[in-house]
């Protein structure tokens, strides 16, 4: 998809995987340096939510930060 505007050359969602294989977008929370930058592929991100819908999908997900491994 190709934006226009402001987000124009930039993502405008991280497609995420959780722990139980479930996978879902997070576009909500990004700053325009992480749009810009985004994290790397395998990176471990923060986020908060809102529950989880009938089908294990985090509600309302936004990102925080990316986590640092130890």
């Amino acid at each position: 998809m190709t934006w226009k505007g402001r987000l124009e050359g930039m993502i405008g969602a991280l497609w995420v995987e959780i722990e139980r294989g479930k996978r879902f977008y997070i576009g909500s929370g990004l700053a325009d340096r992480e749009r810009a930058s985004p994290p790397a592929i395998g990176s471990r991100i923060a986020f908060k939510r809102q529950g989880f819908s009938r089908n294990g999908i985090p509600c309302l997900a936004s990102f925080l930060r990316v986590r640092e491994v130890p």
